[in-house]
């Protein structure tokens, strides 16, 4: 087993050198990310063995795969997510009505279809939450950044 950092090499990148043999271990997108459909076809032909989803809930694409939370203790969940984000200052009322317009989209079959077929699932949290989990996520990488050195290029 031998392991080779492939630096700015996009993740359909790595699924081609997996696909080809050429790579042993990859830190793949998750399941929600726009690169899953090069990877879905790969994993259920067998030439990718899916080890875990780095969600915090099992894939419905993917049901049988653990989260990396529950197969590796004191792993976090560090899956993928969108969200939106307006300027600071944002008057409440329209922070409110672009939250509602936001959470009746994802209500809508359709747009809960496409995110199923490329393995994501649709959430929803309000303005507060999603502002403590941004300074949540951001303190996390910062961190990763100073114990790993990680400075940019």
């Amino acid at each position: 087993f031998s392991w080779e950092p492939l630096r700015f090499l996009a993740p359909a990148g790595c699924l081609r050198f997996a696909h080809f043999n050429r790579l042993d271990l990859a830190d793949l997108p998750a399941a929600d990310h726009p690169t899953v459909d090069v990877a879905v076809p790969l994993i259920e032909g067998g030439r990718v063995r899916a080890l875990a989803v780095t969600g915090s809930a099992a894939s419905a694409r993917f049901p049988g795969l653990p989260t990396l939370e529950s197969a590796v203790p004191g792993v976090r969940n560090i899956g993928a997510w969108f969200g939106l984000f307006g300027p600071p200052g944002l008057p409440p009322e329209t922070t409110a009505a672009l939250q509602a317009a936001a959470a009746e989209a994802l209500r809508q079959p359709r747009i809960r279809d496409r995110f199923a077929a490329d393995g994501g699932e649709v959430g929803g949290i309000s303005p507060q939450e999603f502002a403590a989990f941004v300074t949540r996520d951001l303190a996390l990488w910062q961190e990763v950044a100073r114990v790993g050195n990680i400075r940019p290029e």
